[in-house]
């Protein structure tokens, strides 16, 4: 019997293994598809979230942090990317982005700020699922 745990345990461990590497090649695809809305990578060293390309790296920051570093998740309107960094201070970590497709390939969207003749401004009343509560914003888009 223990040996049957320690087998299927080891299948489960590799599963994990190549579905991250499938999932860090996939996060190339992306960067490299689109390095304008995606890049740069940064410099730790100018004070920014510098992104670390060096595979052996990433997973080693994904096994440091226990968190999946990559494309976690992707539908027809979102990518969910985890970024492996390095923070300003030197420490290293993962860092999410989530992005609307539809910037990928044109400017992002806009947001406009209209102001009506009488010095009011217009907003824009939406039901955000997220927050589970009607929200003021502004007017914004974005082209598909």
């Amino acid at each position: 019997m223990r040996l049957k745990v320690i087998f299927f345990t080891s299948i489960l461990c590799l599963q994990g293994l190549y579905a991250s590497q499938d999932n860090i090649t996939e996060y190339f695809k992306y960067l490299d598809q689109y390095p304008a809305t995606l890049g740069p990578d940064g410099s730790y060293q100018e004070g920014e979230i510098e992104i670390i390309r060096d595979r052996e790296k990433m997973l080693e920051i994904q096994a440091s942090t226990n968190r999946m570093v990559g494309l976690v998740a992707e539908d027809n309107y979102w990518i969910w990317l985890n970024d492996a960094v390095r923070f300003p201070g030197g420490n290293y970590g993962v860092y999410g982005r989530i992005i609307w497709k539809c910037g990928l390939e044109s400017i992002p969207g806009i947001a406009v700020l209209p102001l009506l003749p009488n010095g009011k401004i217009a907003l824009n009343r939406n039901y955000r699922h997220a927050t589970r509560s009607w929200e003021y914003e502004l007017p914004r888009g974005c082209v598909e």
